[in-house]
C-alpha cells in the first residue's frame, strides 16, 4: 500500500471509530499502566525512534508535506481516546503515539518497534513496557 492510502486508510479508521480505544484504554489500575508506560524499555525506544521520524541527516526539524494530516491525527486519536480515557494524561500518549504512527507512514521510515505500538493499539492493548518489534511495512499493516 503507498503512502497517502495508508495515511488515508488510518483517518479513515479513527474518524469511523474503527481503533478499538475503549478495549486500549479499559485499564484498571491507571497508575500501573503508566508506570509501565514509563520503564526504561518503552522510554528508551520512543526517543530513539523520534529523531529517526522528525529530523535529517544534519539533525534539522523535516519539512513534511504531509504535517496537516499528521496533526490532524493526533488531534483525531486525542479526541476519539479521551472520552474512554482514566485521565486526559492517557489521552496525550494516545495523541504521541498516532503521531509518531502518521509520521512513520508519512517518511516512510518504518522501524520494526512502531510497527508494535500500532499493531499494540489495532489489537486493543495500550502500548506499554517491552513491546516485540515486528518487520514490515507499517503502511502493510494500517
Amino acid at each position: 500500500m503507498d503512502v497517502n492510502s495508508a495515511m488515508a486508510l488510518l483517518t479513515r479508521k479513527l474518524a469511523d471509530g474503527n481503533v478499538p480505544f475503549a478495549s486500549v484504554l479499559a485499564i484498571t489500575d491507571p497508575a500501573d499502566s503508566l508506570k509501565k508506560r514509563e520503564q526504561e524499555s518503552f522510554i528508551s525506544e520512543w526517543k530513539r525512534v523520534w529523531p529517526i521520524l522528525n529530523l535529517d541527516a544534519h539533525g534539522q526539524i523535516l519539512k513534511n508535506s504531509d504535517e496537516p494530516t499528521i496533526l490532524e491525527i493526533g488531534e483525531m486519536a486525542h479526541k476519539a481516546a479521551l472520552p474512554v480515557s482514566p485521565s486526559i494524561e492517557f489521552a496525550n500518549l494516545v495523541s504521541n503515539d498516532f503521531d509518531l504512527i502518521a509520521r512513520s507512514l508519512s517518511t516512510m521510515r518504518f522501524d520494526p518497534w512502531v510497527n508494535a505500538v500500532w499493531l499494540a493499539y489495532k489489537g486493543g492493548t495500550f502500548p506499554s513496557g517491552t513491546l516485540s518489534p515486528v518487520k514490515g511495512s507499517l503502511a502493510d499493516l494500517i
